[in-house]
């Protein structure tokens, strides 16, 4: 078979991944068709990255990813400029980083040293900005979980953002970024971009409600909210955080049943709800006429529920 035939079983194998499912079979079916491949140009980088790939980062038993690391590091020796490849060396050690405590502070360092290498780098081949934008933000989210680094995961995810600016994920990713260092409104802009353009995005419409609230914008906040509790009646942070907004504003009445339904949907809310629902019956009773006890009623049923 010559070369170019092994790069078409590598496309088509390729294209099986990508739009088929991730069962077993299909993945016992796409690694015959990439081993194939290289039986044929066993020098083929892409078909070497694409096998390290789908051994290392979807299944991450400790075999497979013993392989696909065998794989990355044949690339880096073979093609040491690709981005790729040191991109993908860099990926399968920290996705071996997830639920190890085996010499954790050790690999977390060599992690680190593997993405600040490729990232200060200046020969590499930079054959399509999309890796690039990929390794930024990739070193984003290990410096914020493994580092605790707010500041440098910050401007990873900037340059990711700035590199690939039509990715939604890494907006958002930079959204959260500026949530955790209280810039709220910058964070408000990034969740709002992401819902402008994909409105079935619960994830980040509750982020955007929970910033807007940061900054004290009430109103923006209890909308949002709102739009999620009509997208989803059963996503009990929606009616939390549309209780507590419209507590907020004063409108007390309205904020009680949407912190009940809340607890309704999910118990383990009540620990986070127990003063703040306690004063706002309180707030009500004491507002009402003495022959009202709805609410004295429901401060029970709250009780209850707090002591069960």
């Amino acid at each position: 078979m010559q070369p170019e035939n092994a790069f078409a079983l590598n496309n088509l194998a390729s294209t099986m991944w990508q739009d088929g499912n991730k069962e077993p079979e299909m993945f016992d079916r796409v690694m015959e068709l990439y081993r194939k491949s290289l039986l044929y140009d066993s020098s083929n980088i892409d078909t070497l990255c694409n096998v390290a790939m789908i051994l290392g980062i979807p299944f991450r038993s400790e075999n497979e990813s013993n392989e696909a690391l065998k794989y990355a590091n044949l690339v880096t020796q073979r093609a040491p400029r690709s981005l790729r490849a040191v991109l993908l060396v860099a990926s399968l050690h920290h996705s071996r980083l997830e639920g190890t405590k085996r010499d954790y502070s050790n690999r977390v360092r060599e992690v680190k040293e593997l993405y600040s290498s490729a990232v200060n780098r200046d020969d590499l081949a930079i054959k399509d900005s999309k890796q690039l934008a990929k390794l930024y933000h990739q070193y984003g989210l290990f410096l914020g979980k493994h580092e605790n680094d707010v500041a440098n995961s910050l401007r990873s995810h900037r340059l990711a953002v700035e590199t690939s600016p039509e990715n939604l994920n890494y907006i958002f990713e930079l959204g959260l970024a500026l949530q955790r260092v209280g810039q709220y409104e910058d964070a408000a802009s990034q969740f709002r971009h992401v819902v402008t353009l994909r409105k079935d995005d619960i994830n980040a419409r509750l982020h955007l409600a929970g910033v807007l609230g940061d900054s004290g914008d009430i109103v923006g906040a209890s909308f949002e909210y709102s739009v999620v509790v009509k997208q989803d009646p059963h996503n009990a942070r929606a009616h939390a955080g549309l209780g507590n907004a419209l507590a907020a504003e004063g409108r007390n009445e309205e904020a009680v049943k949407y912190l009940e339904r809340s607890v309704e949907l999910d118990a383990s809310l009540i620990p986070l709800l127990r003063d703040s629902m306690t004063a706002l019956y309180l707030n009500l009773i004491s507002k009402k006429n003495q022959g009202e006890k709805s609410f004295e009623q429901r401060l029970r049923w709250w009780s209850d529920r707090v002591g069960s």
